[in-house]
């Protein structure tokens, strides 16, 4: 049998799910942007550390390890502007754009520092914040129009962290396996 695939993530609150949700639907209406994967905005969120396949007991000692957390403190960003990564004519990601506060920043080196403890390797890339709402371009022709937007979406209180495990046959794909509620 196959290892499930996980990652640690903040969910985001049922507000700013509403308020990506008709950003979302008004993107896939654009015959320019055709994309393999819409994210359901259930499955919204701003990933801390992607962890890939992984083994039922390292997950069981990191749900243990996670509970640390607890002692963090609460804090609030703001979710702000559309954007991409890769070409901005066949862009691979589309996104909701998230501040980059100290708060965040430290959670997430926190995170991932607990990770690597576990055997999971660090991302080479500088971490950005993002919600992902479409990915994996399919479109034939380029967009000629640049993909960005200064919407503001509303502050998300960050109050819990949660160990997502991935099903990619169902949607929403994502099933939090551990919530961890901030102090």
């Amino acid at each position: 049998m196959a290892e499930s695939h996980y990652f640690i993530a903040i969910p985001l609150d049922e507000n700013i799910q509403q308020k990506l949700k008709p950003v979302q639907e008004q993107l896939k209406k654009d015959p320019a942007l055709e994309f393999k994967n819409w994210t359901h905005p259930q499955d919204l969120h701003i990933t801390l550390k992607f962890l890939g396949a992984s083994a039922d007991n390292t997950i069981k000692e990191l749900k243990k390890s996670l509970q640390q957390f607890h002692q963090s403190d609460r804090f609030s960003l703001e979710v702000r502007g559309i954007g991409h990564f890769g070409n901005p004519q066949k862009p691979r990601v589309v996104w909701a754009g998230v501040e980059k506060t100290s708060p965040l920043t430290t959670l997430q080196k926190e995170v991932e520092s607990l990770c690597l403890a576990f055997g999971w390797t660090s991302e080479n890339r500088p971490y950005r914040p993002h919600i992902t709402l479409a990915k994996k371009w399919a479109g034939t022709e380029k967009i000629s129009t640049p993909l960005t937007d200064e919407q503001f979406f509303g502050s998300l209180l960050v109050d819990r962290i949660h160990l997502y495990q991935i099903h990619p046959a169902q949607n929403p794909k994502y099933d939090a396996i551990e919530i961890v509620r901030l102090k």
